[in-house]
């Protein structure tokens, strides 16, 4: 997708940006990098806007903090570092998953950095983990299957179990993920997400998040299997004047799922902020 690199802190970020404008930077889910958004970026540049998507710390072509530091905190202070280098000024932050709980936390921390909030799905509060949590807490074996573990049919299992239509992740899609699998210390750092977000305090976390004040739109799946739909509605009701679109007969990943539809949305709300 034509990457680029800059170095925000001693620590290298890897990127794409399409357009000029207004920058929206735009936040990955676990086990995602710059890919997820890759029917995003051109549409949102051609719409006028500056589309700048970053592989978070572990993901894609940006290694991890110093010292192999996954705190949620700690990546929204890298965030908010990323996005003062590379737009000099606050700036819309879109998140899906994971990287809407990145996003999120900066919007906590650094609110500075945030004209604009699109929470997409965001883990957030509170809720059941997926089945294969407890087996990354036992200290010694994700050491011990990461390597051995099939690939393709482990991603198409989780990409096709997060959408409401499976058809929308290709057999290309899945082999493009899975190359990504193969850079060095990316299977490891999936782990590492997931403990990282085992150890911190959801609710903790939880009572931060009606002290967002800036502008926020709450996009959600309608029959999303991972975060309930349930945590979304909460998301709206708790930051104060925040929107919520919820997108029928769609999963986890609206921008890959419902990609106009999610477009047609979120344009809309940044549009109006401008």
């Amino acid at each position: 997708m034509g990457a680029r690199s800059i170095d925000v802190g001693g620590v290298s970020v890897s990127f794409v940006e399409r357009g000029s404008g207004a920058p929206i930077f735009f936040f990955h889910g676990l086990g995602g990098c710059v890919y997820d958004w890759r029917e995003q970026l051109a549409p949102f540049a051609e719409a006028g806007f500056r589309a700048i998507a970053v592989d978070l710390p572990g993901a894609g072509f940006s290694p991890t903090l110093p010292g192999g530091d996954f705190r949620i905190e700690s990546i929204a202070r890298h965030a908010a570092a990323v996005v003062r280098a590379l737009a000099g000024g606050p700036a819309v932050l879109v998140g899906n998953s994971y990287g809407g709980l990145i996003a999120l936390a900066t919007a906590i921390h650094h609110a500075d950095v945030v004209a604009q909030l699109v929470l997409v799905d965001a883990v957030s509060y509170r809720q059941p983990h997926p089945y294969f949590v407890p087996l990354f807490r036992i200290p010694a074996l994700p050491k011990m299957v990461t390597p051995i573990l099939p690939v393709r049919p482990f991603l198409r299992m989780v990409l096709r179990g997060a959408v409401a239509h499976a058809a929308c992740i290709s057999d290309a899609v899945i082999e493009e993920y899975a190359l990504e699998t193969k850079l060095p210390g990316r299977r490891e750092s999936v782990v590492e997400i997931v403990r990282a977000l085992v150890r911190e305090n959801p609710d903790d976390f939880a009572a931060r998040i009606p002290t967002i004040r800036v502008p926020t739109l709450v996009v959600w799946g309608e029959l999303d299997p991972a975060v309930p739909i349930a945590n979304g509605r909460r998301l709206a009701r708790e930051i104060a004047g925040a929107e919520l679109v919820v997108i029928p007969e769609c999963g986890h990943l609206p921008h890959m799922e419902k990609p106009a539809e999610f477009r047609r949305v979120v344009l809309d709300f940044v549009r109006r902020g401008r």
